[in-house]
């Protein structure tokens, strides 16, 4: 069976009376393989996250908050760097099978196994990791009642075993970020709301 968790933190903090109250909160929906057993996977490829719309900074800063997460929570588990991962596909010259593998998993949630050998053979590891930035919103408040800027960002994440196809772990935490309820805000910026649902996720990142 099984096993999914949603979870979910709210910070609300008072800044002032013409201010209101700003919240921060994430919601999390998460997966873990019931068959896997700690001490399975012995080696992850962490590939760079995927989103064409956030600044090369916002991504580099994700991919090293989850490379320290995965060698705070599996210190025993070899991991190659999002930079040395992508290295090694080019490498191979199956840039192309990679991307089809990440297209077919990202819109449609399948691990085609028609290209896990020759992914397997070139990164040389157990398991690869893949991060994605889903849905992307934004809401200024400049109208009178509704004064609220408002951010919303998802970020999801799987641990996909190379050897028999099984996603280890997979999990989407949606971050937002609400300013106060008086006066005028604009919707705050994408790169903390990122913070507040990459902070959820790593959370909850299981020990391989």
């Amino acid at each position: 069976m099984q096993r999914r968790t949603t979870l979910f933190v709210a910070v609300c903090s008072m800044i002032g009376m013409m201010t209101g109250c700003a919240v921060k909160d994430a919601r999390i929906d998460s997966f873990v393989e019931p068959t896997y057993q700690v001490g399975d996977i012995k080696s992850v490829a962490i590939f760079p996250v995927q989103n064409a719309s956030i600044a090369p900074n916002a991504a580099n800063k994700i991919n090293i908050s989850i490379v320290r997460a995965m060698q705070t929570k599996s210190p025993n588990v070899e991991l190659i760097s999002p930079a040395e991962a992508s290295r090694r596909i080019n490498d191979a010259g199956i840039v192309s099978q990679w991307r089809m593998f990440i297209e077919d998993f990202s819109t449609a949630g399948l691990v085609n196994k028609r290209y896990l050998e020759a992914i397997a053979k070139a990164l040389g590891t157990d398991a690869v990791m893949q991060g994605f930035i889903g849905r992307i919103s934004q809401k200024d408040g400049m109208r009178p009642g509704d004064g609220i800027g408002i951010t919303r960002v998802s970020v999801s994440y799987a641990i996909i075993d190379l050897r028999n196809a099984k996603i280890i772990w997979q999990s989407n935490a949606t971050g937002r970020y609400q300013t106060g309820s008086f006066g005028f805000h604009v919707a705050p910026e994408v790169s903390e709301t990122i913070d507040v649902a990459l902070k959820k996720l790593t959370d909850n990142m299981p020990s391989l």
